[in-house]
């Protein structure tokens, strides 16, 4: 195959952004005159220049993804297959009740899928269904009811401070519709899965314990 030139990507052997060479390109456009819409579509097979690793990349963009600031256009980056390696759920998740599981499965399907808007909704989502499951909803305020969540014994004082700054952090993806980098995300997923796992993992992980330990008790040394 001939070469297109080079790129930085991704590699998922490398695990870090490298240099790729452009084995193979194949490009497509199209315009709607009459809405003036157009976009632009790239297929590339790419190749690590290090360790010779070989995937698959589109790049998508269109005249709706135009930063007028910058002159230039947002592109949709997907590379194949994924680099990234995908996040699994938290353990015992099934202790997460009905739709509060259910919400946080969603989301983390959307993180895996970098829909990384999606993610921060579906995350606050999470922080409001905490609130209203534990009794603690305070009508179009989050903030008091983060407060009241505390008050209840629910969480401690460290947790309301995490979740406070999540969702301050959620609020302006939100109510801005801006896109949150994979490392803010991956923070804040990891202090949402942290408040799960406390308020419904850790005690019934403790109830288990408890019964077990008195089990034992009751039971002749063997």
């Amino acid at each position: 195959m001939s070469n297109h030139g080079k790129i930085k990507a991704l590699c998922r052997t490398c695990k870090i952004e490298t240099n790729h060479v452009i084995l193979q390109q194949y490009d497509q456009s199209g315009a709607d005159e009459e809405h003036e819409f157009h976009w632009c579509d790239i297929y590339q097979i790419i190749q690590c220049a290090g360790c010779e690793t070989t995937a698959f990349r589109r790049s998508y963009s269109d005249s709706t993804n135009y930063y007028p600031m910058t002159d230039n256009y947002g592109e949709e980056i997907s590379v194949f297959p994924n680099p990234l390696p995908l996040k699994e759920p938290i353990d015992d998740n099934h202790l997460i009740p009905g739709l509060i599981g259910s919400v946080y499965l969603e989301t983390l399907a959307a993180y895996n899928s970098k829909s990384y808007i999606l993610c921060a909704m579906g995350l606050r989502s999470i922080i409001e269904a905490i609130c209203i499951d534990r009794k603690c909803k305070m009508e179009r305020n989050l903030k008091l009811s983060i407060e009241k969540l505390r008050n209840s014994g629910n969480i401690s004082e460290l947790q309301v401070d995490i979740l406070q700054n999540c969702k301050d952090f959620l609020n302006i993806t939100f109510h801005e519709i801006k896109k949150p980098s994979r490392a803010e995300i991956t923070a804040a997923f990891g202090a949402i899965e942290s408040i799960l796992a406390s308020v419904y993992i850790h005690p019934e992980t403790g109830e288990y314990l408890r019964k077990r330990h008195q089990r034992r008790k009751g039971s002749p040394i063997s």
